[in-house]
């Protein structure tokens, strides 16, 4: 029986398995084959510019197969399916060319997604494009657009005109032009996913009561990209006194301002990114969502209004509000399993945020970025945001935990005599570190540490039994080389000093890596992050060094060093990231 014998559903399963390149030489292996894999190569797509590195040693990606290096989606049947990429303008423009010269391959399309990077087209030919290949799309089921220049018009995307049924709609969108009844051909719609709306305003006009089957919501008034909310990080100071709050506070309001059905949406995923939320948001979405089936909730990069009045010029005439937004939250939703939230204040007022982690009943991933005031008493915040985790559930539940803090400035917050915290003098207590200890199955541990309280942190890390990845951030102690603007002297004269000190932080960073290794043998990979030491060049820009562990009595094969250093562009670290999280799910 020869290979061709196979039925075509087989073949083309097996097509759907392949990566890009992979997929191009089983194709190209004969006619008969390519006329059976062809349409597999409209199947997922993908418009990506993103500089790719690239190196000349051994590339581990293969010792990693069952990590995704190319975008994936997954199909209506549940198969992870490698998408094609397009990368250059060349390519591009060959795609559309061959895709509207050939009407019939537009059925083959099932996901199109395009990233923050497109190839450097003009807007006026990309728009014509785009333009007459969404209305040709009937098998469509996945359509993105995370494209920061410019928000895709809404009645281009309501060109979208599907047999099978839309199910995704996401990314950055102008929703100037929309109507209630515009969005009616969407029932089947799971996934909806709006930002860059420009103005709260237009969400009067979308009412949530036409999808009755979404299960997934993300609302986001700032630009999104498509990896934005895996491994979240922001430690951007914000300036409560300096922010537009308009239209920032209405989103909530606005978006459940035509909902018009008596049953509750039940969400799986929600998500809000970039807006300003109070108590009355939280009502409204206790009215209208259904949380019990919620396993993923995010807040990211959002301010909660504590004041009635947002009038920074006359505080003595602000009054509190009696409720805080995750605190009405907290009792109904307390079975997700993914929580991200990085909500501040200008009181820098963390009780909300440690109530509500500390009502979770089924937490196994955390993603947690936190404010704290610079006079108030940092060990004391510390203790309180682990002691939270330790609640007889989440220490016995939580696999993955990513916790940073940034100290800042709270005008309303009165100093305290000999108290002043400093993130260069960043020290646990040892009672705070041991709160760590508490949890039993974690696997993946990211945490702002000084080094000179590695000896007390290596003292808790034995008990970390379970932990397999382990990422530790100097760079909040770190004194940074600032650029000499206004000198004629070569920046490298300066950055000198610095590249030696760089040299005696790897040396350092791999007696970490040993002693870490000693401590939990258990542990496969780590990660030591100093920042960037240089204003210049450097071979290292990120000041990040990665550690793989190999066990040597469990390995086939001799390996000499126990502790292998991995370049920050040849090792897929973020990959490995996202797949612990994956299994958290």
């Amino acid at each position: 029986m020869q290979f061709l014998d196979l039925p075509v559903e087989i073949i083309q399963r097996i097509s759907l398995s392949l990566n890009q390149h992979e997929l191009f030489q089983f194709a190209y292996t004969s006619k008969a084959l390519y006329q059976i894999v062809q349409p597999r190569f409209y199947y997922c797509i993908t418009v990506d510019a993103s500089k790719t590195v690239f190196t000349n040693k051994k590339s581990v990606h293969s010792q990693y197969s069952n990590f995704t290096i190319v975008p994936s989606y997954s199909n209506a049947r549940g198969i992870q399916v490698n998408a094609v990429n397009i990368s250059t303008l060349y390519s591009l423009k060959q795609f559309f060319k061959t895709i509207l010269e050939k009407p019939q391959y537009c059925s083959f399309i099932r996901y199109l997604s395009f990233h923050e990077k497109i190839p450097d087209i003009p807007d006026v030919v990309f728009y014509g494009y785009l333009s007459k290949l969404v209305g040709r799309l009937t098998n469509i089921r996945s359509f993105q657009w995370f494209n920061n220049c410019y928000s895709l018009p809404i009645e281009l995307i309501l060109k979208l005109n599907s047999s099978y049924g839309l199910v995704e709609l996401s990314g950055n969108m102008n929703l100037m032009n929309m109507r209630s009844d515009l969005l009616f051909s969407f029932k089947e719609l799971k996934h909806l996913h709006i930002s860059q709306f420009v103005d709260a305003n237009y969400l009067k006009e979308l009412d949530l009561s036409q999808f009755p089957f979404l299960d997934e919501l993300v609302l986001s008034k700032g630009a999104c990209g498509n990896s934005d909310f895996q491994f979240y990080k922001n430690n951007d100071e914000i300036d409560y006194t300096n922010i537009d709050f308009s239209g920032y506070n209405d989103c909530i309001i606005n978006l459940f301002h035509g909902y018009n059905s008596n049953k509750k949406l039940r969400l799986k995923s929600l998500t809000f990114k970039d807006i300003a939320l109070t108590s009355e948001d939280a009502k409204i979405l206790l009215y209208n969502i259904d949380f019990s089936d919620l396993r993923s909730f995010s807040i990211l990069n959002s301010v909660e209004l504590l004041y009635e009045q947002v009038d920074y010029h006359d505080i003595r005439r602000r009054r509190l509000r009696r409720e805080q937004f995750l605190s009405l939250l907290a009792p109904h939703v307390c079975t997700v399993s993914n929580l991200n939230l990085n909500l501040c204040n200008e009181l820098n007022y963390n009780n909300g945020t440690i109530g509500f982690i500390r009502s979770q009943k089924n937490l196994q991933s955390l993603n947690l970025i936190l404010n704290f005031n610079k006079y108030e008493n940092l060990d004391s915040n510390l203790s309180n945001v682990f002691a939270c985790l330790d609640n007889g559930y989440t220490n016995q539940s939580l696999k993955f935990f990513n916790f940073d803090f940034t100290v800042v400035n709270s005008g309303l917050t009165t100093p305290v005599s000999g108290q002043f915290n400093k993130l260069s003098q960043l020290k646990y207590s040892s009672e705070s570190l041991h709160l760590l200890t508490k949890l039993h199955n974690l696997n993946y541990l990211n945490l702002p540490i000084s080094e000179e309280q590695m000896n007390v942190f290596m003292g808790i890390l034995h008990q970390l039994r379970t932990l397999q990845c382990l990422s530790l951030n100097f760079s909040k102690c770190c004194k940074k080389q600032q650029p000499q603007l206004n000198s004629l002297i070569h920046q490298g004269y300066f950055d000198y000093p610095n590249i030696c000190v760089e040299v005696d932080r790897q040396e350092q960073a791999f007696k970490y890596a040993n002693d870490c290794q000693s401590a939990s043998p258990r542990l496969k990979w780590m990660t030591f992050e100093y920042g960037n030491m240089t204003c210049g060049l450097q071979n290292d820009p990120n000041g990040k060094y990665i550690y793989e562990c190999t066990n040597k009595k469990h390995n086939k094969f001799r390996i000499d060093q126990p502790i292998i250093h991995r370049d920050v562009g040849d090792f897929p670290v973020n990959n490995i990231i996202d797949e612990l999280i994956d299994w958290t799910n």
